[in-house]
C-alpha cells in the first residue's frame, strides 16, 4: 500500500468519525453530500482559507510528534451547530456569544476524541490530540497558515441547513506513514483465515496467524464500559455535587470489556487491593480475539 493510499484511508475514516460524532452530539442528522476522500489536495492553510476569510478555524494538535488536523468552517454555520448543541434547535437566537463558544469547544472535544481511533487503525500509531484551538483565521500565526496540509472540501447538511467546510491534516503525518509503509514492505504478515466451525476450539490448540509473534508486543487500549448517557450542554452546565446521572444500562447487565473499542469479554465489577477490577464471566476465544483486533 502506498503513502497516497494511506492518506486516503485516514481521510475516509476521519470523515466517517466526524459524521458519527456530529450526529451523536447534536442528536440531529448530519449528512455529507460529497464524501469523496480521493479528492485530496495539498496546500497551505492560507491558500485553503481563501473562501473562509474572517471565518473560523478549529485545530487539533498532537504535540508528541507535532501532528495536527482540523476544520475550516463558516462562522454562521458553526453558530447554527452550537445552537443545536445547546438548545436542540438552530433557529433559536437567544444565546450569548460566550455560550456559543463554550458549546463549540465541547462539541469539538467530542469530535477530537473520535479521531484517535482512525490514526491507530490505519497507521498503527497511537495519537492523543491534547490541544484544541478554535479562533478566527486572522488570529492564527502566519507560520501556521504558511505550513502545508492535506485537505478536502466538504458539502454537508444538518437540520435542513447546508454546510460547507474543509477537513485538513498536517503533512507531518507523512513521517508516520513512511514508517508504516516501510514496515508493511519489510514484514509480510499472513492472512488469518477464520472458520466458523473452529469457534469452540481450545485457544491453545488452534492455529495462530503466521508471524503473530511480531504483533504481540503492540500496545492496545483496553477499557471497561458500564454505560453511557447523552445530555444537552445546558444540563451538563447545571450539574453539581449530589446529582445522579442515569446511564443506559440496567444493573444486571454484564459489564463490557473492550480492546481497541471492540468487545472481547463481559464480566462483573469487583475490588482488588483497593482498586476496581473486572471478573471475566464470558470471553470470545483466542482466534476470535485476534480476528476482532486485526480488522
Amino acid at each position: 500500500m502506498t503513502s497516497k493510499d494511506k492518506i486516503e484511508e485516514v481521510f475516509s475514516l476521519l470523515l466517517e468519525k466526524s459524521i458519527l460524532s456530529f450526529q451523536t452530539a447534536l442528536d440531529h442528522s448530519f449528512v455529507i453530500n460529497n464524501i469523496d476522500s480521493n479528492d485530496i489536495y495539498t496546500a497551505s492553510l492560507d491558500v485553503m482559507s481563501k473562501d473562509f476569510k474572517n471565518e473560523t478555524i478549529i485545530i487539533f494538535r498532537e504535540t508528541e510528534n507535532n501532528i495536527s488536523c482540523g476544520f475550516l468552517f463558516k462562522s454562521n454555520d458553526l453558530h447554527r451547530l452550537a445552537r443545536i448543541f445547546i438548545l436542540g434547535n438552530s433557529d433559536k437566537t437567544d444565546v450569548l456569544d460566550e455560550e456559543l463558544n463554550d458549546a463549540l469547544l465541547e462539541l469539538f472535544r467530542q469530535v477530537i476524541s473520535s479521531f484517535n481511533t482512525p490514526f491507530y487503525d490505519k497507521l498503527g500509531y497511537r495519537v492523543n490530540f491534547n490541544e484544541l484551538d478554535l479562533r478566527k483565521i486572522d488570529q492564527i500565526a502566519s507560520y501556521t497558515l504558511n505550513e502545508e496540509y492535506y485537505g478536502t472540501n466538504i458539502e454537508a447538511e444538518c437540520d435542513g441547513q447546508e454546510l460547507y467546510f474543509i477537513l485538513f491534516v498536517g503533512k507531518d503525518i507523512d513521517n508516520v506513514i513512511a514508517i508504516e509503509v516501510d514496515k508493511a514492505e519489510s514484514i509480510n504478515i499472513g492472512e488469518y483465515e477464520h472458520n466458523d466451525d473452529d469457534n469452540n476450539e481450545d485457544p491453545e490448540d488452534g492455529e495462530s496467524p503466521r508471524n503473530i509473534d511480531l504483533l504481540l508486543d503492540i500496545d492496545i487500549p483496553v477499557s471497561v464500559k458500564i454505560g453511557s448517557s447523552k445530555m444537552f450542554l445546558k444540563d451538563i452546565a447545571s450539574i453539581g455535587p449530589g446529582n445522579i446521572i442515569e446511564l443506559d444500562q440496567d444493573i444486571g447487565t454484564p459489564i463490557q470489556l473492550l480492546a481497541n473499542d471492540k468487545v472481547i469479554a463481559t464480566g462483573e465489577i469487583v475490588t482488588e487491593d483497593g482498586y476496581f477490577g473486572l471478573r471475566i464471566k464470558d470471553i470470545v476465544n483466542k482466534k476470535e480475539r485476534v480476528i476482532k483486533l486485526s480488522k
